[in-house]
């Protein structure tokens, strides 16, 4: 087999619909020589995708959860281009830049752009890189010194910075006009914004075709040294897509560093709750008597008024129930998306709720009257009571994780757990 000949990795390839029990399958096709560098190794990733590939969040995702630092092309043009030309001429707004740009191209050559991006990268070489070359902008896009035949270019990159692999988020004209014409459905749109609404969708073909063409090169270019990864997005899914993505990259190993759309379930009752039995489940299970130091623990520490003077040595602080839950969550965050707690044997039913003062929301209700709000979670974990009916009541304690309580849970307790598991989230992503 030649070192160019791409292989299929079957395992990504997925069912995993959040909208229907019908899921879309997720095609990732990795190339021969894809793999993370060394250790000791700067790993580089381009990463390539036009309009409604959903490049945007897979890349804000994989900056959360793995930490990786993103080199923008687009950013650098705003960034380096005015100290470049200030001594002939003053770029006070991006408009000033893009218009320059249009006049005269020859000012943002690639080998330029790549130097720029190699300095960023060699003076911190300790994080993963993901490069954004070719921004969604048409000012950009459309410029013949940076959009061109790169193989020169990339392999004099390569000679002090080698790129481990490219991604391509594959997406085909049909396949776009699909997600048009979703998200128009989806969407409220005022009556009469039809025009304008056709607009925008001829517009973002437009941009696609322009885009589609400018990477070619590029994508050429790692796909004959058998570096490509090609993960075809057609289906518009994005949590399946993500998922595929997530499961790719902790196949490399890549630990992961925080939670990223992640579901937990709260199992009051146990694993077997009537005639629902969470076990057989898509959900790793925490059992927070097995993982807490004390079962009997409180949920949060008090606060109490005045603290009482420490002995020498003394003994660490207590851990609390949501510290132990969130812990878990984080130690498991790179193996799977999707938990289920189980807190039978411990004092999470009997916690006392607080008063609070502050008005601040750090979850937020999702009403079963909204359409699918509920019955996606429900169906995406495969968790329909008789086939029809969710068992359970949705929150959403930050961006990142939402929370299903059973119906029975009181709601200030549900609102109790979300707050505490929210400013645990907080407090990780901020560190």
């Amino acid at each position: 087999r030649s070192s160019s000949e791409p292989r299929q990795r079957p395992e990504y390839v997925r069912k995993m619909s959040v909208l229907d029990i019908n899921a879309p399958y997720i095609p990732i096709t990795v190339g021969s020589n894809v793999c993370f560098p060394p250790s000791g190794t700067t790993p580089i990733i381009f990463i390539f995708g036009g309009p409604g590939s959903g490049k945007g969040r897979i890349v804000a995702n994989l900056r959360s959860m793995f930490g990786m630092k993103l080199i923008s092309a687009e950013n650098i043009v705003l960034k380096y281009l005015p100290k470049k030309v200030q001594h002939f001429i003053t770029l006070s707004t991006a408009n000033d830049i893009a218009e320059l740009v249009k006049r005269e191209p020859s000012h943002v050559p690639l080998d330029w752009v790549l130097r720029l991006i190699q300095h960023i990268i060699m003076a911190d070489p300790h994080h993963v890189y993901i490069v954004d070359l070719i921004p969604n902008l048409k000012w950009l896009v459309r410029n013949t010194s940076l959009v061109k035949e790169c193989a020169a270019e990339l392999a004099a990159f390569e000679e002090k910075t080698p790129a481990s692999f490219a991604i391509h988020l594959s997406l085909t004209e049909d396949s776009l006009n699909k997600t048009l014409d979703y998200s128009h459905k989806v969407v409220c749109v005022p009556q009469g914004a039809t025009v304008a609404d056709e607009a925008d969708s001829t517009r973002t073909k437009r941009r696609f075709q322009l885009h589609e063409g400018a990477i070619q090169p590029f994508l050429t270019y790692f796909s004959s040294l058998g570096r490509l990864v090609t993960m075809d997005v057609s289906s518009g899914a994005s949590e399946p897509i993500w998922d595929c993505i997530h499961k790719f990259f902790i196949d490399q190993s890549l630990p992961a560093q925080v939670l990223v759309d992640s579901v937990v379930v709260f199992a009051m009752d146990g694993l077997q709750a009537g005639n629902l039995n969470l076990t057989n489940c898509d959900l790793t299970p925490i059992y927070l008597r097995d993982v807490v130091q004390d079962p009997h623990a409180p949920l949060v520490r008090s606060r109490v008024a005045e603290a009482p003077p420490l002995s020498y040595p003394h003994p660490p602080p207590q851990e609390t129930l949501i510290e132990a839950i969130y812990e878990q969550l984080h130690k498991l965050a790179g193996l799977h998306p999707y938990f289920v707690v189980d807190p039978e044997g411990t004092s999470v039913m009997s916690a006392v709720i607080p008063q609070r003062g502050d008005k601040m929301v750090v979850f937020s209700d999702v009403p079963d009257k909204e359409e699918g709000c509920i019955n996606k979670f429900a169906v995406k974990l495969n968790l329909l009571v008789g086939g029809l009916k969710p068992y359970f009541k949705c929150l959403s304690c930050s961006h990142d994780i939402t929370l299903l309580f059973p119906s029975n849970v009181p709601d200030d307790l549900c609102h109790h757990i979300a707050f505490l598991l929210a400013t645990n989230h907080s407090a990780r992503v901020i560190a």
